[in-house]
């Protein structure tokens, strides 16, 4: 049963989540630390941790390689703006 859960998707998922958010907060105070107003480095870490994290979840955590890189990216950024105004 771990075996299945190892290569199932979750594990894929975790990962790459983690990885984006380390990219975003690592980015966002290097950025906050040159000077940058918080809401700005705020801003550049999440588009390089929603950047990173697109790919790597279409090409790794879903392997998503069927639809046009337009039509996935799309779908993306509608559901990344739903996400974060719900937040």
């Amino acid at each position: 049963m771990l075996k299945r859960l190892w290569d199932s998707w979750i594990p894929r998922l975790l990962g790459t989540g983690a990885v984006a958010s380390v990219i975003d907060h690592a980015l966002g105070l290097t950025l906050a630390s040159f000077g940058l107003r918080t809401r700005t480095a705020a801003m550049g870490g999440k588009f390089a941790g929603s950047v990173f994290s697109y790919f790597a979840h279409r090409r790794f955590t879903f392997r998503d390689h069927a639809q046009s890189l337009f039509v996935s990216s799309v779908k993306f950024i509608f559901f990344a703006i739903v996400i974060g105004l719900m937040h």
